[in-house]
């Protein structure tokens, strides 16, 4: 007499965790997230004026008049694009790249006008151009080597999200 002694396993809920697990992995969504993660650190950078390299203090006659807002401002208007398994974070202005860079000395000087009229200390001046002294760079992306770190966490925060929502999956 021969006795066989067996265990089936449904197989199909295995199945269908991994492929949502698949789907939750796909490249577009983790770089999606990647964009996101960059874009939240531009963001907090840009509130503690710098965190790899401090920012520069603004000058004092930008602080008298009111300025030196201008990191926030140029941080809020990076976005990410994802094109399939890439990201790209971007700002349209082209002032971010001075910003970011810094910029040397330079003459400003008139552009439909023979000369500059501005207020001064002293009241109106009237002059053909003004040395402006240049910006130190105030760097709003991260270096590659953070923007690395970043990419890895939030993979990392994906995968951990994509098995917690695989494995919930009630089948």
């Amino acid at each position: 007499m021969s006795a066989e002694f067996h265990a089936e396993t449904d197989t199909g809920g295995v199945e269908r965790m991994l492929a949502r697990l698949a789907a939750a992995l796909s490249p577009a969504r983790l770089a999606a997230a990647i964009g996101s993660r960059q874009l939240e650190w531009l963001r907090e950078n840009a509130d503690k004026r710098g965190i790899e390299r401090p920012w520069a203090p603004p000058a004092p006659a930008t602080r008298a008049r009111g300025g030196g807002g201008g990191g926030a401002r140029l941080a809020a208007g990076f976005a990410a694009r994802v094109s399939g398994a890439s990201v790209e974070v971007a700002q349209p202005d082209p002032r971010a790249a001075f910003f970011h860079l810094g910029t040397r000395p330079f003459a400003i000087r008139p552009r439909r006008a023979r000369a500059l009229r501005f207020f001064g200390p002293e009241g109106v001046r009237i002059v053909r151009a003004v040395r402006h002294p240049g910006q130190p760079a105030r760097p709003l992306l991260p270096s590659p080597a953070l923007a690395g770190a970043l990419a890895a966490e939030a993979v990392s925060a994906g995968i951990d999200r994509a098995l917690t929502e695989a494995g919930d999956g009630r089948d």
